[in-house]
Order: structure tokens, then C-alpha cells, then sequence
């Protein structure tokens, strides 16, 4: 099992798995010989809580799955309904090169031999609004707070390894560069064929 964790304040606590610096705000659990991983954050910093819901139970003391809450608890006809999430934590293996045939958009990380590749969105290693630093804050009401960087560490079984903090400057322009996402052929054929 690897361990990826990042921190984005302190007060951080070791990954369920053991491994990963003592000071982890969120965890990536990544099991190359089974090929799954589970993308976890400190209870007290899960995001749900700024959509008003209550925090789905958790397992492991402390962490709980990443999930996004797609509909609140409510009450028909005396009947009560939870709240929904979707499991978004599930991290896929995958072909992570979008020139290869066998490219998921979906896939978050791959293993090639001894490297292994992970590409994570911004709001699961930790941060509201990565433009102007911002990360959800520790209590109640829910809030942001400015950091500095990302802490990052690896495990690996009981052996630990702190990288340097993932530092970048504050911006207000977004750069990109658009690309034909896979399934754009048969997507075209189809508008091409319902054409009058």
C-alpha cells in the first residue's frame, strides 16, 4: 500500500493506514497489486460540512471517505430520506496519457514498474480556491483560511518520505489549451447523422 498525504495546516493526524507524515490533513490510499485506491480527509476538515449536511459516518477514527453530497436528507409523506453522496474518492487506475488509445478521463493514477503517476483535482489535496490560496479551516461555521503551500509526504509500509511543500504563485487568469477529448468521433457521426 502507498500512502500519498498533504497537509494544509497544522494539527494533521497519520493516514488509517499507518504510513504518511503524522500531520496529514488528507490521505490517498493506492494499492497497485489490486488496483484501487480511496481518497480520505480528517473528519473535522470534510467538506460536505459547507453544504449544510450532516457528516456521513466513517469507519476509521478520525478520516473519513472523500464523498460529495448530490442531495440533502429529506422528509416525503413521513417518510425521511438521507442525505446522498456520491463516492468520489474512489481513485481509478488507469492510462493517464490522453495521446494513448486506452486514455480514461476518469483515471487518477497508474503504476508503470516502480513510478507511479497520480494526478489529483485541486479540492481533494485540500484547497477551496487554489487562485487565491484558500483551504477549508478546522470548526464551526464551516470557513477558509490563506496558506502558504501544500505539505506533501509518501509511505510506503513504515518507511515515511517529506517532499518539498507544493508552493505556486496567486493568480486571476486561468491558462489552458483545448483538446479533443476521446469519443468526440462518434459523438460527431451522430450530430452529422441527425442532421436534416
Amino acid at each position: 500500500m502507498i500512502t500519498i498525504a498533504t497537509s494544509t495546516q497544522g494539527g494533521g493526524a497519520t493516514p488509517p493506514t499507518g504510513a504518511g507524515d503524522a500531520d496529514a490533513d488528507y490521505a490517498f490510499e493506492l494499492d497497485p497489486t489490486g488496483g484501487t485506491g480511496q481518497a480520505r480527509v480528517r473528519t473535522d476538515l470534510d467538506p460536505t460540512r459547507f453544504d449544510g449536511v450532516d457528516l456521513a459516518p466513517t469507519h476509521r477514527r478520525d478520516w473519513t471517505p472523500q464523498r460529495l453530497a448530490i442531495n440533502r436528507s429529506l422528509r416525503i409523506d413521513r417518510r425521511r430520506f438521507p442525505v446522498e453522496y456520491q463516492e468520489v474518492g474512489r481513485l481509478r487506475q488507469g492510462v493517464l496519457d490522453p495521446e494513448d488509445p486506452g486514455y480514461s478521463g476518469q483515471a487518477l493514477w497508474r503504476q508503470d514498474g516502480s513510478t507511479v503517476r497520480i494526478r489529483l483535482p485541486w479540492a481533494m489535496t485540500g484547497l477551496a480556491d487554489p487562485s487565491s490560496k484558500q483551504a477549508p479551516a478546522v470548526g464551526e461555521p464551516p470557513a477558509t483560511i490563506e496558506i502558504d503551500d501544500i505539505g506533501i509526504s509518501v509511505g510506503l509500509g513504515e518507511q515515511t518520505w517529506v517532499a518539498d511543500p507544493a508552493r505556486w504563485d496567486a493568480w486571476q487568469a486561468v491558462r489552458y489549451r483545448e483538446r479533443l477529448k476521446n469519443g468526440i468521433e462518434p459523438l460527431s457521426e451522430a450530430f452529422t447523422d441527425l442532421a436534416p
